[in-house]
């Protein structure tokens, strides 16, 4: 194995002979931090040594501060021991709280004349929070006229909310674990200032306890009285809906409705009894109208032969017909006497019938009036009917409101005994008494304005502020523009770096003519530098004839395909047989930068529709050999992950001097990992202040994955400026784009 020295000391990647470089520092994603922290250990140490002496100023400059404290011991009503064990965390807290109220925060500023105190206001922040307020607002400002805004100058706070907000800054409450007492405390640069608050706010807290307690006694008369009203007017509306509802029911007292009960039963039977006779008389008719329609039947019917007078015409009749049977036996029919008593008999029937039909009207009629007064029976039971629910609804009615007027009453005789017995005065009389055990007296002694941790703090800040500047100096932004942080992110040498060419530097030749017509200008000086480079780590790779050299890059419009016709066409002047292959079936533009055919190209070969030598022309302008892409295709990888493809690298190597190969873009498409596995060398070019760092990074682990020999890698589009300030040797790409077009054209500075 021949390992190659780089350019820069401190880097040793090797090349292995038959596996090609190998990176032995770190990666690039471990490398880039360190590397830009390592290089700008200036502005590190500058940083953190002005944040510090910053900070360090701020904490020294605080004014001396003086603690008083005054303690308050909250007592349960009766004194008992019993009672005082009642007094829980919770009390404790709760009267923290109101000692700590806006109320009487505000009292004691007004009482002590804080709110035209400048040093008061400013003295209870510490200096670099008031820095920090101060930059927050310029920096409030400056924005807005950045964006074309009129800047609004804040409103003025109130000064007594402001003087407030500070006294509340200073002052504390501290309950005691374990016992009742509440520990007042304020801190002012003033001894005297820190006395007479801690004081007043104890005092202004006990002045309030006692103006609630009684305020709270006079609430609670007051709420009284009014709900002893509320419950009277209650009861007297109640006693006026009974006596109202009473007069329109005309039910005096519940339970007077038996009478109308008692008529509703008697009427009840009389009907139970109307309706049997109804249906015997109605039968009786019926029985009778039957017979009516049978000749001689209706005279045996048992209600004709009851009554008297049928039973006498029918005695009769038999008489009657016993003498005519006597006169049939000694006349003829048309004697006399025989006729006469046929006539007789005639007439005694007609009257029997006559009588018959009597009976029949009088037991039709007999049913008729069954019926009618089984009706008025029925209208009046309906009647006593309606009367009775009448009388039970209203005595329902009668019975809620009789309920309502007892319960307001129970209600209102309840609260007025509990008013005459004083019990809810009492309870507002329940609760704790405060008083102050220990006032407070002008402290002797400051104290310390700041501890370790403010100096902790500190330096913890420093030191991030430092980072955080070394770490946007060495890295300016998500681009590479200086092939230093190049090399450091990535590991690899930075093999040319090529500044941005301008049209009128052209002027109408595409880069790789200009680099050949003047071999003074930096442009060519910077392909013979990688020409060199990579010829030399060719030898030391034990490849001295027959190189391929893959140029790649990891976005597509970074200058690749530039990049490799000047180092193509540079070789092929010094005398080197080169073939250039336009391995960039996705986007070729080879063929029309050199103006030769595309009808049958790579593609072609690759799939196995052309030999090798019609795909292959000769450049006579610039003496090399070249392969254009030929015709596009669906799936250019499946195509050169073919075995031919191999093959084919193989065969040019064998030759020609040098093989150059322009393959697409990386991070878009996997065609140039597949030849990157095959060639001898592989050329990464990044354009300066376009490929980002993450994409940049991204291609170059993908070649590395893939097995590709990576060489290095050339900066492209480089400021010229910048190269001058690194002492490069400059290598050049332009920025102008490939136009498409019918006749040949020459490939400009920005093609791919």
């Amino acid at each position: 194995m021949t390992d190659l020295t780089p350019y820069r000391a401190g880097r040793t990647p090797s090349i292995d002979v038959q596996h090609g470089p190998r990176r032995t520092g770190p990666g690039p994603a471990q490398a880039g931090l360190a590397a830009a922290l390592g290089r700008r250990k200036g502005v590190l140490i500058g940083v953190t040594l002005a944040v510090f002496a910053l900070a360090a100023g701020s904490i020294l400059s605080q004014p001396s501060r003086y603690r008083a404290e005054a303690v308050l011991v909250l007592e349960p009503r009766g004194g008992t021991q019993s009672a005082a064990g009642a007094v829980d965390r919770t009390v404790l807290l709760t009267e923290a709280g109101l000692l700590r109220s806006r109320d009487i925060a505000g009292q004691a500023v007004q009482e002590l004349g804080l709110t035209d105190n400048p040093g008061f206001l400013e003295g209870g922040r510490a200096l670099p929070l008031r820095w920090a307020d101060r930059a927050i607002a310029a920096t409030r400002q400056a924005l807005a006229s950045l964006r074309g805004e009129t800047p609004s100058s804040p409103a003025p706070a109130d000064p007594l909310d402001r003087a407030t907000d500070a006294y509340l800054d200073r002052l504390t409450v501290t309950p005691a674990d374990g016992a009742r007492l509440l520990t007042v405390a304020f801190t002012a640069t003033e001894p005297a200032l820190a006395a007479r608050a801690a004081n007043l706010t104890a005092q202004l807290y006990l002045e309030g306890r006692l103006t609630r307690r009684d305020s709270a006694a006079e609430r609670a008369g007051r709420w009284l009285g009014q709900k002893l009203d509320s419950l009277r007017a209650d009861v007297l509306e109640s006693a006026r809906n009974l006596e109202e509802y009473r007069r329109r029911s005309g039910v005096v007292e519940v339970g007077d409705g038996s009478l109308q009960r008692d008529q509703l039963g008697q009427v009840s039977t009389q009907l139970v009894a109307a309706v049997a006779q109804r249906s015997e008389a109605e039968a009786r008719a019926q029985q009778v109208r039957r017979l009516l329609d049978r000749p001689g039947a209706i005279e045996s019917a048992a209600v004709v032969l009851n009554t008297e007078l049928v039973r006498e015409l029918r005695l009769q009749e038999a008489v009657i017909q016993r003498r005519i049977a006597e006169l049939r036996t000694q006349y003829r029919e048309e004697h006399p006497r025989f006729r006469e008593a046929q006539a007789e008999l005639e007439e005694l029937r007609g009257t029997i019938a006559q009588e018959v039909r009597k009976i029949v009207a009088s037991l039709e009629n007999e049913a008729e009036v069954a019926r009618v007064r089984e009706r008025a029976l029925q209208l009046e039971v309906e009647r006593l009917t309606a009367l009775v629910e009448g009388q039970n609804e209203a005595e329902a009615a009668i019975r809620a409101l009789e309920e309502e007027l007892r319960t307001r009453t129970q209600l209102y005789e309840a609260v007025l005994t509990r008013a005459n017995e004083s019990e809810l005065t009492q309870r507002a009389q329940q609760g704790f008494d405060a008083r102050l055990v220990s006032a407070a007296t002008l402290p002797r002694q400051a104290e310390p304005a700041t501890g370790w941790g403010s100096w902790l703090l500190a330096a913890a800040v420093a030191l991030a502020a430092g980072l955080l500047a070394a770490g946007l100096a060495g890295r300016r932004g998500g681009y590479f523009d200086r092939a230093e942080a190049l090399e450091a992110e990535t590991g690899l040498p930075v093999l040319a770096v090529l500044p941005a060419l301008r049209k009128r530097q052209l002027a109408g030749q595409a880069p790789h003519e200009l680099a050949l017509e003047q071999a003074d200008d930096p442009y060519a000086e910077a392909l013979r530098r990688l020409r060199t480079t990579l010829a030399l780590a060719g030898e030391a790779q034990n490849i001295t004839a027959g190189r391929s050299v893959l140029v790649t890059s990891s976005l597509p419009g970074e200058g690749k395909s530039v990049v490799a016709l000047g180092l193509a066409t540079l070789a092929a002047k010094g005398g080197a047989r080169v073939l250039l292959i336009d391995a960039d079936l996705r986007d070729p533009g080879l063929h029309e930068a050199l103006g030769v055919p595309n009808a049958r190209g790579l593609s072609d070969y690759l799939a196995g529709e052309a030999d090798l030598a019609e795909v292959t022309e000769f450049h006579l302008a610039h003496g090399l050999y070249v392969i254009p892409a030929g015709t596009r295709l669906e799936d250019p990888s499946a195509l050169l992950a073919r075995p031919v493809a191999r093959d084919l690298m193989a065969a040019a190597s064998s030759g020609f001097d040098l093989v150059v190969i322009d393959s697409s873009a990386v991070l878009p498409a996997a065609d140039a990992l597949l030849l990157a596995r095959h060639a001898d060398q592989t050329v990464h070019v990044v354009a300066a202040g376009k490929t980002k760092r993450a994409a940049a990074l991204a291609g170059l682990a993908s070649l590395e994955g893939a097995g590709a020999a990576l060489a290095g890698t050339v900066l492209n589009r480089a400021d010229p400026k910048r190269i001058a300030d690194t002492a490069s040797v400059p290598f050049a790409s332009g920025h102008v784009r490939l136009e498409r077009g019918a006749a040949p054209r020459r490939l400009t500075a920005g093609a791919d």
